[in-house]
């Protein structure tokens, strides 16, 4: 395994609580082998086991998962957005999709994402997640060709 503490990871997330890290570790463990030593860094901004599952859901369909994961931590840190605000965009987005019959990938997911991003420049700073929701509501989300 990579050079993350997994054990320390998951009793920060869960805060002791024995059923939040029961979920937390079943999470954690299935994003550790896509994310590798980025792990920390995902997690960290992740609310829920729920949202850790959903980004391995969609990570799993990448061809290089790692490769996929540096490449969303590229497009963060070349937004005006955080990392937070792009897992809480994320969650926004994966909510809808899993909502319909739409098939896609994380990479689909992200393209989509930083098209919402996009749309928003030059105007005034609004939530990321709900620039999404704004895009979905006008544009929806058809899933990968």
């Amino acid at each position: 395994m990579d050079r993350v503490d997994v054990e320390a990871l998951v009793k920060k997330k869960s805060a002791g609580a024995e059923s939040l890290k029961i979920l937390w570790k079943q999470a954690v463990n299935s994003l550790h082998p896509l994310c590798g030593d980025r792990l920390a860094e995902f997690v960290g901004a992740m609310d829920n086991p729920r949202t850790a599952r959903l980004f391995a859901k969609y990570l799993s369909r990448e061809i290089n998962p790692r490769a996929a994961s540096r490449q969303f931590l590229e497009e963060v840190d070349q937004s005006e957005y955080s990392l937070n605000e792009w897992i809480e965009a994320f969650q926004t987005l994966a909510a809808h999709v899993e909502s319909t019959a739409a098939k896609t990938s994380l990479a689909g997911l992200c393209g989509y994402l930083q098209c919402c991003e996009a749309s928003g420049r030059g105007s005034p700073r609004a939530g990321f997640a709900l620039t999404v929701e704004t895009m979905l509501r006008t544009h929806g989300f058809d899933g990968d060709s």
